[in-house]
Parts: structure tokens; C-alpha cells; sequence
């Protein structure tokens, strides 16, 4: 499983049934049990203190791993040697080197040759695992995905829109300025300026919004914070990309008006 020994030991064959009970243990329980001191050599209970179970020695701390989830915090653990406390039913993990699936019948046979009445049920591979235990999160991705890509092209349309009106609306005062000496260049950042303005407004607002209703989707989060800067500015440099691509188009028709045409406008 790839667990990294903090302290101690790990079970092995001094951990038989006959054996003095013993335990090891994750961060977090050490940490809560014992803070600031060395929980190797401890003894702890599992159940009620007054239930019959065994005292058991912690022999060895190991690092915290999930259990109920991979955006849930890691509870408190115990692990029991199998020679102890043997399970109702067990579940193998083995590393290969080669396609998990192609050595399932290799396990399935070691296993069967242990006990032929044994089942062994529900082999696959850790990554189809770790699918299944973010499938929430992946279809949450998606729906929330395809909703901004939506509000993006519909935020785009708008601000093409607003530009190209405007445009329209000052066609006139554009043929003037063009007559009194006003360059193309000189239209065209004048409306790609104004779009922008607009946009950047907008982009101010939507991030002061968002970090108040990230918040909500932090459970749906796991690696990066709900508040996270380089997010939210990659997010905002993108939606100041497609503004200036929405403004560009109506500004430069504007900075090409012909200002003879533009005098003679009503």
C-alpha cells in the first residue's frame, strides 16, 4: 500500500496468535492520544473500558492515508495483525508490474489453492477504485463545466453585442474624429478599451462573488483551496481573453468606416 513507517515497527512474525496483543497506529490517533510524546510503547483499548477486549502495545506510528474518502480528513486509526484479530472477510491488495487484470487469475489461484471454497469477488485495479470514489466530484466537474463554458459564450455574445451597438449608435461621432485627423488604431482602442472596462468591471465583481460562494462547493474540493489565487486569476486573465477577443471584432469594423459614409449617416 505504500504506508511510510513514522516510528517503530511494522507487524511481523513475532505477532503470532499466541503473542502479546499488539497494534500499530496513524498520525492523527498518536497525535490525539499522546500529543508531543512518542506513542510506541503506549497501550491502548478498543471499545468500552469496561469490555473484555485486550490491552494492546503500540508497536509502530505510520502515516496518515484515507479511509472515508479523498476529500474527507483522515480519522483516527488502529491496525490489528490478521494473525490476531482475523477478519470475517479480507481484502488483498497486490502490486504488479504488469496489468493488474492479467495477474487477478494469479491471485484468484493462490488464494484457491489455500481454500477451494473460498470466493474471491470484486477484483479490479486500483485506478478503477479511485474512479469510483471521485465519480461525484468528476460528474459535479463536468456539470459545473459545461454551465461556465455556457456563461462564457453567453457573456462573449453580450459584450459583442453591447460593442457592436455601440458602434453603431456612434458611427457618426466616429466620422468626425476620423475627419478631425483620428487614426484606425486610434478607433479601434478607444471601443477595445471601453469593452474592456466593462469586462474588467465584471471580472472584479464575479471574483468578489465567488469567494464568498466557493465556500459552498468546498466539499466537491480536494488539492486546492476554495479561495485559491492562482485559480481565480487564471480564471479571470481567461475571461479578460475572450472580452477582448468579443471587443476586437466590432472595433475594428468601426476603426474601417469610411468617414465620408459615416458624415452622411443619420
Amino acid at each position: 500500500m505504500g504506508i511510510r513507517l513514522v516510528r517503530g515497527r511494522r507487524f511481523d512474525s513475532r505477532d503470532a496468535s499466541m503473542s502479546a496483543t499488539v497494534t500499530v497506529i496513524n498520525e492523527s490517533l498518536a497525535r490525539t492520544l499522546w500529543p508531543g510524546e512518542d506513542a510506541v510503547g503506549k497501550r491502548l483499548k478498543q471499545g468500552w473500558p469496561e469490555g473484555d477486549g485486550p490491552w494492546r502495545e503500540v508497536i509502530g506510528v505510520v502515516s496518515d492515508i484515507k479511509l472515508e474518502g479523498v476529500d474527507q480528513d483522515t480519522p483516527m486509526q488502529a491496525f490489528l495483525p490478521l494473525t490476531q484479530e482475523p477478519p470475517r472477510s479480507v481484502a488483498i491488495v497486490a502490486r504488479t508490474s504488469v496489468d493488474p487484470m492479467n495477474a487477478a487469475r494469479d491471485v484468484e489461484t493462490v488464494v484457491q489453492s489455500l481454500d477451494k471454497d473460498l470466493p474471491v469477488t470484486k477484483m479490479q485495479p486500483m485506478t478503477a477504485l479511485m474512479s469510483d470514489a471521485i465519480s461525484r466530484q468528476r460528474l459535479s466537474m463536468v456539470v459545473l463545466a459545461v454551465f461556465a463554458i455556457v456563461a462564457m459564450l453567453v457573456a462573449a455574445v453580450g459584450l459583442y453585442g453591447v460593442v457592436a451597438h455601440s458602434v453603431t449608435e456612434r458611427t457618426r461621432e466616429i466620422g468626425v474624429r476620423m475627419a478631425l485627423g483620428a487614426e484606425g488604431r486610434q478607433v479601434l482602442r478607444l471601443f477595445v478599451r471601453q469593452g474592456l472596462l466593462t469586462a474588467a468591471a465584471g471580472t472584479a465583481i464575479g471574483l468578489v462573488g465567488a469567494a464568498g460562494l466557493t465556500r459552498v462547493l468546498e466539499s466537491l474540493l480536494f488539492g486546492v483551496k476554495p479561495t485559491d489565487p492562482l485559480t481565480l486569476g487564471v480564471v479571470a486573465a481567461l475571461l479578460l481573453a475572450v472580452a477582448l477577443v468579443a471587443c476586437y471584432v466590432p472595433a475594428r469594423r468601426a476603426a474601417r468606416i469610411d468617414p465620408l459614409i459615416a458624415l452622411r449617416a443619420d
